[in-house]
C-alpha cells in the first residue's frame, strides 16, 4: 500500500524564515512542494492574552511518513516557542498531482 499523501501547514514569522525552511526541506526531498502564503493575519491566545500577528503560512505537500523529520527539523530552525505544524491527510487528490508528489520526494 502506497503511504499516505499529505499536506503540513506551517506557519512563519516572515518570508525570509518561511523560505529558510522552504529550501531545507526541498533539498533534503522531504516535500515535493511548498506553497508560501503572505499576510495571514493570525490571532490567538498566548500567555493569557488575545495575539495578533501577520504570519507568512507555509502549506507543504508530502507523505505521511516524512511527517516526524519534518517536525524535527521545524522544532529546532524555528523562532517560536511552540511552532503551528499541523499534519492533514490528503483523503482524494489528482491522481497524476499525488504520483508527481510521489517521485519528488524521498521514499522511507
Amino acid at each position: 500500500m502506497d503511504d499516505q499523501y499529505s499536506l503540513i501547514y506551517v506557519s512563519a514569522k516572515d518570508k525570509a524564515q518561511a523560505r529558510k525552511i522552504t529550501e531545507h526541506l526541498l533539498r533534503r526531498k522531504l516535500v515535493a512542494c511548498v506553497s508560501i502564503v503572505e499576510n495571514v493575519e493570525s490571532h490567538y491566545w498566548w500567555r493569557g492574552k488575545i495575539e495578533n500577528e501577520t504570519e507568512c503560512l507555509m502549506i507543504l505537500k508530502t507523505k505521511e511518513s516524512l511527517y516526524p523529520t519534518i517536525e524535527k527539523y521545524v522544532t529546532e530552525h524555528h523562532s517560536y516557542e511552540v511552532p503551528e505544524i499541523i499534519l492533514v491527510p490528503i483523503k482524494k487528490g489528482y491522481e497524476d498531482y499525488l504520483f508527481w508528489i510521489k517521485k519528488n520526494v524521498e521514499n522511507m
